[in-house]
């Protein structure tokens, strides 16, 4: 197995998403080989650039955020650009254009707005400070117990930035007292000005 790019095939740049992000594993088809993420282990049998990258940006839980912010970047120029190109073709070429552009929207799927949300949120809360950190804790019709992790602005904005189920979690105390650390790393100790916990959020079935 190699971490690096060399496997990729003459007369086409590397992705960005090899470099240290991924362990490349053996070759699948022509040009595509398995994966597996440095941060987490996931495995993929044929490791998509465009696949790892989405992963990376919202999924891998244990991906450092100035690489997650990368790549949602990343995932939200990808398709910015095939949406630019596939706009300055041929009115000729319309029912062909439409089939590519649906194609590469199902393929991205919320996985891009998903990144282009990420990216906006930490753009804003890089300009923003005096945050509040608010606990919405609630039990569904199906007796789950839910957990909301919110981030409070002074101009009232909520950005909801974790939601967990703790209904198969012995220590729900001291696993809350952790996201709450990690949030605190994330956003800044310098930024936060209080930590609350409110039972705002109803759910269907809830008096």
């Amino acid at each position: 197995m190699s971490s690096g790019p060399s496997k990729v095939s003459k007369g086409r740049p590397p992705s960005d998403v090899w470099c240290n992000h991924m362990i490349q594993g053996n070759m699948q088809s022509r040009g595509h080989y398995s994966a597996t993420c440095s941060y987490c282990r996931q495995y993929w049998r044929q490791g998509r650039p465009q696949v790892l990258s989405a992963h990376l940006a919202n999924h891998c839980k244990k991906c450092p955020d100035d690489v997650s912010l990368y790549f949602a970047k990343i995932v939200g120029k990808n398709l910015a650009k095939e949406e630019e190109e596939s706009v300055d073709e041929d009115e000729s070429d319309y029912p062909n254009k439409r089939v590519r552009q649906t194609g590469i929207k199902n393929f991205y799927g919320g996985e891009v707005e998903l990144s282009r949300v990420n990216a906006r949120v930490n753009n804003e809360l890089e300009k923003e400070s005096n945050f509040t950190i608010a606990l919405d804790g609630w039990t569904d019709p199906r007796g789950n117990s839910l957990w909301a992790f919110i981030l409070l602005t002074p101009s009232r904005k909520e950005y909801l930035l974790q939601l967990e189920d703790l209904s198969k979690n012995s220590h729900t105390a001291e696993y809350l007292s952790k996201v709450i650390n990690d949030i605190i790393c994330k956003v800044g100790i310098s930024k936060i000005v209080a930590i609350i916990k409110r039972c705002f959020i109803t759910c269907p079935g809830q008096s």
